[in-house]
C-alpha cells in the first residue's frame, strides 16, 4: 500500500492527465452546439483570421451580433485551429479537453506552491477535473473561455510566488492573458489573497506578498476602465429588456441567496444538470428580507464559526479551509448579481470555485478521527465513481447528440424559444421534417413573434417538397 502511494505521489501529474483524458473521450465525438455558431464556425473574423478584429470588437461581431463579450484569446485559439484543420469538431473538442487538463494541472501546481498536503491536493484536483458540472465548459466548444482564464490566472499566481524580475513579468503577462480570455479573470483580486493566506496565514509574509499584487491591481483597473469605455460594445443590462431581475441590486442579491443553496446541491449531488437556467426557469425573489436571506446569513455564521473552531484545532488546515471558503465565495459573489451579467444561474459559473470548495470541506475530513475519516473517504470514492465517472459520461452524451441535448434542456426550460428552434433545426438536419415542423409549430404557439420559426418551418416544408406550404 505504501509503495503504491509513493508511486502515485511521484506520478501525480501523469495520473491526473491520463484519468482526465480517458474520461472525456466521449466529448471528442460531439459537434458544434448552442453559441458555437456565433463564436466559432459562422464567425467571419474566425474564418478569415482577422486577429485585429478580435481585439477591437466584441466576440460575436464576426457573426453580425451585438454583445458585450470580449474574448480575443479565445477567438484566437479557434482561428488557429480553423487555419490548420478547418472546422473539424473533433479538433476543437480535443483542444477543449487539453485546456481543461492544463487548468487542472495548474490547480495541482498551485496547491503544491501553497503547501497543501499531497492527499488533499490530489483529491481536490481530481474532483475539479472529474466533476460533471465541468462538462458545460469542456464538452461545449464555446465554454473554452472558463478554462483559459482560470489556467492563466493560476499560472500568474504561481509566478508571483517566485523571486526575480523575470517571474514578476511572466506573472503580469499571464494575468493579462487571463483578462483577454474572459472578464472573470478579475477574480484574481480575491483568489490571489485567498491562496496566499493558505500559504502564509496571519503573518508578515502575507502582508509583503500582498504588495506583489499591486501591479496586477493597476492592470485590472485599467482593464475595467477600457471595458467600461472604448471596449464596451453593448449594455449587458439592455439585454434583459424589462425583466424585473434587472431593476434592483437588492432583488438580484435576494435571488442569489436562494440560488446559493442550489449551487450547493449542484456541487454535492449533480444529478439534474442542464444548460438553460434563464429568467423563466429561475425563481426571482422580490423581497430582500425573505426566508432565503436569513437562511443564507445563518449558513455564513455557522460556516465562520466552524472555521474558527478548525483554526484553533489545526492552524494549517484552518488556513486551508479559510482560504477555500473565501475563494469559493469570491467566485460565487462575482456571479451573484452585484455585477449585471447575461445570466442568473449557470453551472459553468462554478468552474473556478470547485478547487476552493474541495479545499474548504476537505480540511474538515482530514482532521476527523480515523474511523470517521475512513468512512468519509469511502463516500468520496463512491461519489467519484457515481458522479465523477458515470454521470459525467452521461452528461457528455447529452452534449454529443443535439436532439438529446435540446430535448433534455426543454424538460427544464419548456418555453425557451431558442432551445425549441434549435431542436427543430436538429431534426431537420437529420431529414426528420415531420418532427421539425411539429417542433416549430410548438414554438409558434408559444411565441408567434419569433421570426426564425417561420423561416425554418418554410425550409422544412421545402425539404418535404411541399413548396406551396413553404411559400405560405
Amino acid at each position: 500500500m505504501e509503495a503504491t502511494l509513493e508511486w502515485a505521489k511521484r506520478h501525480t501529474i501523469f495520473l491526473l492527465i491520463g484519468i482526465t483524458f480517458l474520461l472525456y473521450i466521449p466529448s471528442f465525438f460531439g459537434g458544434f452546439m448552442w453559441d458555437d455558431e456565433d463564436f466559432v464556425y459562422s464567425n467571419q473574423y474566425v474564418n478569415n483570421f482577422q486577429v485585429d478584429k478580435f481585439f477591437q470588437e466584441s466576440a460575436t461581431a464576426g457573426r453580425g451580433k451585438v454583445s458585450n463579450y470580449y474574448r480575443p484569446l479565445q477567438l484566437m485559439t479557434y482561428a488557429i485551429e480553423h487555419k490548420f484543420f478547418g472546422f473539424n469538431p473533433l479538433v476543437f473538442h480535443i483542444s477543449n479537453v487539453l485546456w481543461h487538463i492544463a487548468a487542472g494541472i495548474t490547480v495541482y501546481l498551485v496547491m503544491k506552491t501553497i503547501r497543501v498536503p499531497w492527499a488533499l491536493a490530489f483529491g481536490a484536483t481530481l474532483i475539479f477535473l472529474l466533476h460533471p458540472i465541468q462538462t458545460e465548459a469542456v464538452s461545449y466548444v464555446s465554454g473554452r473561455s472558463d478554462m483559459m482564464f482560470f489556467f492563466f490566472i493560476l499560472l500568474s499566481f504561481i509566478y508571483s510566488q517566485k523571486k526575480g524580475k523575470r517571474s514578476a513579468i511572466l506573472s503580469l503577462v499571464f494575468f493579462i492573458c487571463g483578462l483577454l480570455s474572459k472578464e472573470s479573470a478579475l477574480l484574481a483580486f480575491a483568489l490571489f489573497p485567498a491562496l496566499s493566506f493558505i500559504k502564509y496565514g496571519f503573518s508578515n509574509e502575507y502582508n509583503s506578498t500582498m504588495r506583489r499584487y499591486i501591479p496586477h491591481f493597476i492592470i485590472g483597473l485599467l482593464y475595467v476602465m477600457f471595458r467600461s469605455s472604448i471596449l464596451e460594445f453593448a449594455s449587458t443590462a439592455r439585454t434583459w429588456g424589462d425583466n424585473i431581475y434587472i431593476t434592483s441590486i437588492s432583488l438580484r442579491l435576494a435571488t442569489f441567496f436562494r440560488n446559493y443553496f442550489f449551487y450547493w446541491q449542484v456541487l454535492l449531488f449533480p444529478y439534474n444538470l442542464h444548460m438553460e437556467r434563464d429568467a423563466s426557469t429561475v425563481k426571482i425573489i422580490t423581497s430582500f428580507f425573505s426566508a432565503w436571506t436569513w437562511l443564507f446569513l445563518s449558513a455564513q455564521a455557522l460556516s465562520v464559526g466552524a472555521l474558527f473552531w478548525l483554526y484553533k484545532r489545526s492552524r494549517m488546515y484552518g488556513q486551508i479551509a479559510i482560504g477555500g471558503y473565501v475563494g469559493m465565495h469570491a467566485v460565487m459573489g462575482f456571479y451573484s448579481g452585484l455585477i449585471v451579467l447575461n445570466g442568473i444561474f449557470y453551472e459553468h459559473y462554478l468552474y473556478s470555485a470547485l478547487p476552493f470548495f474541495s479545499l474548504w470541506l476537505g480540511s474538515y475530513i482530514v482532521i476527523m478521527k480515523t474511523p470517521i475519516r475512513t468512512i468519509m473517504l469511502m463516500v468520496i470514492g463512491i461519489w467519484i465513481v457515481v458522479f465523477g465517472v458515470v454521470y459525467n459520461i452521461h452528461r457528455q452524451r447529452d452534449w454529443i447528440d443535439p436532439i438529446r441535448f435540446f430535448t433534455q434542456t426543454l424538460m427544464y426550460a419548456p418555453n425557451n424559444v431558442r432551445a425549441i428552434n434549435s431542436l427543430g433545426i436538429s431534426y431537420a438536419e437529420r431529414n426528420d421534417f415531420n418532427k421539425a415542423i411539429e417542433t416549430y409549430n410548438k414554438g409558434i404557439s408559444l411565441n408567434s413573434s419569433f421570426p426564425n420559426f417561420y423561416h425554418n418551418i418554410g425550409m422544412a416544408y421545402k425539404g418535404q417538397k411541399r413548396y406551396r406550404k413553404a411559400e405560405e
